[in-house]
């Protein structure tokens, strides 16, 4: 899969892995987890 992302996220995605010692992969698979945890505990209320 192939994605264009801003380069703008890019280097927040780069600078917060490097920061959280994660590939840039790990990291968007983290961020999109959390999304997907908050989307799932507003949509339960």
């Amino acid at each position: 899969m192939r994605i264009r992302i801003p380069e703008d996220v890019k280097a927040w995605v780069k600078s917060e892995a490097a920061r959280n010692v994660r590939s840039q992969t790990a990291q968007i698979v983290v961020v999109l987890r959390n999304a997907m945890r908050e989307e799932e505990a507003t949509a339960e209320k």
